[in-house]
């Protein structure tokens, strides 16, 4: 049995590790949850994934829907272990066909699902779908009494005061004290030209940095990609995609240290 083990914890992702070749399985290696993840699982073909939860459980949970968005690993079992019982029962809901277990149950379970011909899984439409019910404000972290520095696109983005928080306030403008900045920007010059305003300006803040989607601007030559590794380059780390509306997409990122 060839498993990809996934856990937010080196020291005890080893431990696991040891408890799940002592038994006689194989650990596929070279899989990490980022950019590169779904191509990674899709070559070596593991015969499930394990997702530990009682860490990050809500990058677990995207993993598992990312999973489930590509057809050439919508059919690998998905076997999640421990976790809360509030992200337990939420991340069930979403991807039922799912198992859930303890690491002192895991063999049995990961036996059965391995030999079981039902691989039949459901398909999940997009990466965002366990963020499509909730209100844009709770999907960007935005809090009350939080100033938010809007730069970029700012036509009606975050809505109204009635959308918000109480006592949000959005500035158009750098604000060096803001809690939160969003950064939405219309193509690669634009975001050159902003990135080094970033640089100065924002230290502590978490920032998201929004791009176009392509079915809104199939034009656009900024995308994903280009945000994050240029991000990368100077210093900051992303941590959370968003799906913000019909138009935009967006990484969060905060500094490194």
């Amino acid at each position: 049995m060839r498993v990809c083990l996934i856990h937010w914890n080196e020291k005890e992702r080893q431990e696991r590790i040891n408890q799940l070749t002592l038994a006689g399985i194989d650990i596929v290696e070279g899989i990490n949850p980022g950019p590169l993840f779904s191509k990674a699982l899709e070559a070596a073909r593991p015969d499930a994934v394990v997702i530990d939860l009682s860490r990050l459980p809500s990058q677990g949970r995207d993993l598992g829907v990312m999973i489930r968005t590509r057809a050439g690993t919508r059919q690998i079992p998905i076997v999640f272990v421990e976790g809360a019982a509030d992200k337990v029962a939420s991340i069930r809901e979403l991807l039922p066909d799912a198992e859930f277990t303890t690491w002192e149950d895991i063999l049995p379970i990961l036996t059965r699902v391995v030999d079981s011909k039902e691989k039949d899984f459901l398909p999940q439409s997009s990466v965002f779908a366990a963020y499509s019910q909730k209100p844009l404000a709770t999907k960007l972290g935005i809090k009350p009494g939080f100033l938010v520095c809007l730069i970029g696109e700012q036509e009606d983005l975050l809505g109204d005061s009635d959308h918000l928080p109480a006592g949000v306030r959005v500035a158009n403008e750098i604000v060096n004290d803001a809690n939160l900045f969003l950064w939405c920007l219309h193509s690669q010059a634009e975001f050159s030209a902003s990135l080094a305003l970033i640089k100065t300006h924002v230290k502590h803040a978490p920032t998201w940095v929004g791009w176009p989607k392509k079915a809104a601007d199939p034009g656009c030559d900024l995308t994903q990609t280009v945000v994050r590794e240029q991000c990368l380059a100077v210093g900051m780390v992303d941590y959370k995609i968003c799906s913000i509306n019909e138009k935009w997409s967006a990484l969060l990122f905060k500094w490194r240290g």
